[in-house]
């Protein structure tokens, strides 16, 4: 271990400070936050995260705090254990703009020593790993985290791990696979970020496939140990994979939000995107260019991880018909978009493009000028996204603050300059919260109304009947207490009365000191909690229960 950090602390703490550098311009305004097109999603797990530890009230099924404590099930299939850390972080440092600060270094390091390592699996020398480490660190999957809170970004900085299970698996001829490091690095892709597990599960069988038919000698032994790595990531990994089976056993629910046109949602090869230029544009088309030209130079299982690393990169570039695809085989959905599929590409192509540069064959000279490329090319995607960096974080001074109103509802008593602002540099962190939420219908009841709509082209409706029904009904109060939900409201008259509160199977309820039976609530529109109800005033206390 000693050698280890002997030979590799210098370009550990460049990576270190190589994340500081990108931070700069967070670190030099305080206060000033972003929030990108998922933004208010995350920040309201998060929330819910630190509510439940602030008051010791663990609820790992419903959001009972976030989302406008409707009830909903969110981060038991979303991440959970990332979710409660940050909210852990929040709970110390009670500040978003520090938790902002914390999770960006986070994941831009993990990044950086996820690639380091995964560089260093494939024998480059130490000094090409640290460059291969800078670009990836500039990408557009790990910059997506940073400008626009797309949890991609999370899964992409971890996703080179399962690069290097990939790369020994087709490279080394004997000792393909290590089942501790197998294990271990699948159960966190899987804790960290779904999507990103079936993109590494998909690159895993690719590879496989490779080891299979090239290295015949170690087939018993490979598939034995990958068996045994299989067994035990989903032990480790049961409250994901199990909690997912049990919702969807359990309950019929939407799943995420859909998006019409997912073809038009592509890897941008131009200078015009705010997570691309000039980084993805020129690193990577670098990386490809040098490993095409050099192709032959390096050994036929770095080939093959090359090859791998241009068709991801051109699906995600639009060659993948995800539209076609969806209507005949619905489970590809999951993909959401052709991008989704760009950084397995990118950190492919960054192996097969370094280890060309190192193996082709070019005079030395030549080789120094590629290596000139690299490095200019890295210079100029610090300065870019720097300065993106800024342009994003001034737009914090506008009078409402940058929040996108890409579904997201903001309460419209609160109309001043300013207030968002001060809602999330206030003390009381559940502040931003009462006067904004995220509007999606990931996860509630599939609904007869709500399936139609979200089917739809056009997704407004839906979201506005979100609104109608949870967020915008100012008739109820809630509060929660004793581990419940509560919520009051004065009934004009007596009648049907939709409670803006997720129905699920397992929600509970006590209405007015009295247990209501299942059989007397209903599911109603866009999954709200249904009943029967006499004029007057009135008190429902919600709560969850796993049957």
């Amino acid at each position: 271990m000693k050698t280890v950090i002997k030979q590799n602390w210098r370009q550990w703490t460049t990576i270190l400070i190589f994340s500081l550098l990108i931070l700069i311009p967070q670190l030099y305004q305080p206060g000033h936050l972003i929030f990108g097109v998922d933004g208010v999603f995350h920040y309201n797990r998060f929330y819910d995260a630190y509510m439940q530890i602030k008051e010791h009230n663990f609820q790992p099924f419903i959001m009972m705090y976030g989302f406008g404590q409707v009830g909903r099930y969110i981060n038991v299939i979303y991440s959970p254990l990332l979710a409660y850390l940050a909210g852990g972080i929040l709970f110390v440092v009670k500040s978003y703009y520090k938790l902002q600060l914390i999770l960006n270094f986070s994941v831009l390091l993990a990044a950086g020593l996820s690639m380091y390592y995964m560089l260093a699996v494939g024998k480059l020398r130490r000094q090409v790993q640290l460059y291969g480490a800078l670009s990836y660190m500039l990408s557009f999957p790990v910059i997506a985290w940073i400008f626009g809170q797309q949890f991609t970004g999370v899964g992409a900085a971890f996703l080179p791990l399962v690069g290097a299970l990939a790369i020994r698996l087709v490279v080394d001829k004997t000792k393909p696979v290590i089942v501790v490091e197998m294990i271990a690095i699948m159960t966190l892709i899987i804790q960290t970020h779904v999507l990103s597990a079936v993109l590494a599960v998909i690159l895993m069988v690719l590879a496989y496939a490779y080891s299979v038919i090239t290295n015949p000698n170690q087939r018993l032994k490979t598939f034995g140990k990958i068996a045994l790595s299989a067994v035990m990531t989903l032990i480790l990994t049961v409250n994901i994979w199990g909690a997912y089976l049990f919702i969807n056993v359990q309950d019929a629910i939407l799943p995420p939000f859909p998006f019409a046109y997912r073809q038009q949602r592509l890897m941008n090869w131009n200078f015009q995107d705010k997570f691309t230029a000039p980084t993805i544009l020129m690193l990577t088309a670098l990386f490809m260019v040098l490993f095409w030209t050099y192709r032959k130079s390096v050994d036929k299982g770095s080939q093959y991880i090359g090859y791998l690393g241009v068709a991801f990169l051109l699906l995600a570039s639009g060659l993948l018909p995800i539209d076609f695809l969806v209507k005949k085989i619905p489970a590809v959905a999951i993909l959401q978009f052709p991008f989704r599929l760009a950084p397995i590409g990118i950190m492919l192509i960054t192996y097969a493009g370094l280890k060309a540069l190192e193996k082709g064959a070019m005079s030395q000279g030549i080789r120094m000028v590629w290596l000139i490329f690299v490095k200019l090319f890295i210079l100029m995607g610090i300065f870019t996204v720097t300065n993106q960096f800024n342009i994003l974080l001034n737009d914090w001074n506008k009078p409402k603050g940058a929040i996108p109103y890409y579904y997201t509802t903001l309460d419209e008593r609160v109309n001043k300059p300013f207030a968002v602002q001060e809602a999330f540099a206030s003390h009381d962190l559940s502040k931003p919260w009462s006067m904004m939420a995220k509007t999606v219908p990931d996860y509630l009841p599939k609904t007869s109304d709500a399936d139609k709509l979200y089917q739809a082209i056009d997704q407004v409706p839906i979201v506005r009947k979100i609104e109608q029904y949870y967020l915008t009904n100012h008739d109820f109060n809630k509060a929660v207490r004793n581990k419940k939900i509560y919520i009051t409201w004065k009934q004009k008259q007596a009648g049907t009365v939709n409670l803006p509160v997720v129905h699920y199977q397992g929600t509970q309820y006590v209405l007015d000191n009295k247990k209501v039976g299942t059989n007397e609530v209903k599911t109603g529109p866009v999954g709200t909690s249904q009943m029967q109800v006499s004029k007057g005033q009135h008190q429902v206390a919600v709560s969850y229960r796993v049957r």
